[in-house]
């Protein structure tokens, strides 16, 4: 569940930013969205799980969790560096380049970039997930179910005043959580 929640908050932000600015992601654009990062997900746990035949499993398990927390450090100080830089909104108006065509709304054309954007920002940690020896297969399905419960509800609650809060701290969140799973992979 960690390795899940902590590659969604992503989706997340994704949510609450086109929430604030009023571009709705449908359903079936959010399915295409989420299925996009069950695959990306479950490519990348298995390319990990593959050096597992070259390296043995304990030290592929250590390995992989380094990598995991450093990832979760990069979040950290990425988030610390670009607050204090005041670049926070720059980043986040980046986000809004996949509505296009100006709609308002995410077409099934703007989530298969978006998916894919989401997918290659998570192959880091599912490679290293993979290696740590992760369940590959209810890693992706929470992945998926994850991505389409958390890009639903923050875009609805884009819409609302709690979005101020949860879109600032989604990277410091995710941060933590990727750390905490390092930890425990190495642990375990």
């Amino acid at each position: 569940m960690l390795f899940a929640v902590s590659t969604s908050m992503d989706g997340l932000l994704i949510g609450l930013s086109y929430g604030v600015k009023k571009i709705h992601i449908p359903f079936i654009s959010n399915i295409v969205i989420g299925s996009i990062a069950f695959l990306g997900t479950l490519i990348s746990m298995l390319i990990g799980k593959s050096l597992l035949d070259i390296v043995p499993q304990t030290l592929a398990g250590i390995l992989g969790g380094i990598v995991i927390i450093a990832i979760g450090c990069y979040c950290l100080v990425k988030f610390i560096y670009e607050k204090i830089k005041n670049n926070i909104n720059c980043e986040k108006e980046k986000i809004f380049q996949y509505d296009k065509d100006k709609s308002g709304i995410i077409d099934l054309k703007e989530s298969l970039a978006l998916g894919f954007a989401l997918s290659l920002n998570n192959m880091a940690i599912g490679v290293s997930t993979g290696a740590a020896g992760l369940n590959i297969i209810a890693a992706s399905i929470a992945s998926f179910l994850l991505s389409i419960i958390f890009i639903y509800v923050s875009n609805f609650l884009g819409k609302s005043f709690l979005s101020k809060f949860f879109g600032k701290y989604t990277e410091p969140i995710a941060g933590l959580l990727i750390i905490a799973l390092g930890i425990y992979e190495i642990l375990s």
